[in-house]
């Protein structure tokens, strides 16, 4: 087995095994799912997690505790073609805030307008189906049901 291939499967491997796992963002010991609210992102990525910055380390899924959180939410779009995936994505996040509850799912989904021009994200919690309002404020216009 060459090396190239050896580090390659090995990069492919730590991806599937902590891209399955959610990323926990509290201090202590694992929660309970009763105690605990998961988000996932859907074309989105996140950049900001309450007031700090945020880098990427390969999960899709967060744990949070209950209540309010404020996340810097970008666009990434992957879109598999022929031997390449095309990658698309902002390098400007917009801020939404969100009320999460203990035991509830949420997806983060960032859409493109129909001129691709630009983007908002919205948020849904899929235990209820129900958009929710993402607005951190009054000088914040947020996000808006699709």
């Amino acid at each position: 087995m060459s090396e190239m291939w050896r580090r390659t499967t090995l990069v492919l491997l730590a991806s599937w095994a902590f891209g399955c796992q959610p990323a926990i963002m509290y201090g202590g010991p694992r929660r309970p799912r009763s105690q605990v609210a998961k988000l996932s992102l859907k074309d989105a990525t996140l950049g900001l997690i309450d007031g700090r910055r945020y880098r990427y380390l390969g999960s899709d899924i967060f744990e949070f505790l209950p209540g309010r959180h404020v996340f810097g939410v970008g666009y990434q779009s992957a879109e598999n073609a022929v031997l390449v995936t095309i990658v698309t994505y902002s390098r400007q996040t917009q801020l939404i805030c969100l009320d999460l509850m203990p035991g509830h799912r949420y997806v983060v989904i960032s859409r493109m307008d129909k001129s691709r021009s630009s983007w908002r994200p919205t948020a849904r919690d899929d235990d209820t189906g129900e958009w929710l309002d993402v607005t951190c404020g009054d000088d914040d216009d947020g996000a808006e049901e699709p």
